[in-house]
């Protein structure tokens, strides 16, 4: 069962069993019925690869970017998304690709930076204008003929791309290029640019995407 599945993942971080069990039952109160076993097996999965003393943070921060995909991606049916003009398609449909793989390997860039949860006390003196892949992904769907959301949407779509390279860039600026954090930027970075290229010249579709889980964009 759930539990001891839990249990075999948690034995390589004996003192950390505790929290992970813990957040094991996370997902069972902040998960979606339809999408519970899959945030299961992916933190069982993920636990291994985790350093010994950030279990808590790491996993937290990737079930976040998780929700965030999940909750986006479930659109692609809507109206809103339907009702895009074929330029800003095009960038959700990059975005799409670079959500994913961020909620599959990093989970730093869906979501706004919590500076004060992370204690981060300098993070608004270096980061002038922070900005987050869902923020960006909320705003071209508000541009959609079909939405009535609150949220800002952009004049043009060289606008949301250059949002999307501001994350990027924020994320080398504070973190440094060398980091963990500012490598995995540059890695998204490529997957965003590629993906962005076939999506304009028409090879890269956001239904293709939405269905395979898998653009097969490279970032080498």
């Amino acid at each position: 069962g759930d539990a001891a599945y839990l249990k075999l993942y948690g034995s390589y971080f004996q003192a950390d069993l505790e929290v992970v069990q813990a957040l094991g039952r996370m997902c069972y109160t902040q998960v979606p019925e339809e999408l519970r076993w899959r945030a299961l097996v992916w933190l069982c999965g993920s636990v291994c690869e985790i350093e010994h003393g950030g279990v808590r943070t790491e996993v937290d921060r990737r079930l976040g970017a998780t929700r965030v995909l999940d909750k986006l991606t479930g659109q692609h049916e809507d109206k809103k998304v339907q009702a895009l003009t074929p330029e800003f398609r095009d960038v959700l449909t990059a975005l799409n690709v670079v959500l994913a793989e961020d909620a599959k390997s990093y989970g730093w860039f869906s979501t706004v930076v919590d500076a004060e949860k992370l204690g981060l006390q300098d993070y608004r003196l270096v980061i002038k204008t922070p900005m987050d892949l869902g923020t960006i992904y909320q705003r071209v769907l508000s541009t959609s003929s079909a939405s009535n959301s609150s949220v800002p949407p952009y004049d043009h779509q060289t606008a949301a791309v250059r949002d999307v390279r501001l994350v990027w860039n924020n994320a080398r600026l504070y973190n440094g290029k060398s980091s963990d954090v500012g490598k995995a930027a540059t890695v998204l970075e490529a997957l965003f640019e590629d993906a962005y290229i076939r999506a304009r010249a028409g090879e890269l579709d956001l239904l293709e995407v939405a269905v395979s889980g898998d653009a097969g964009a490279t970032a080498a």
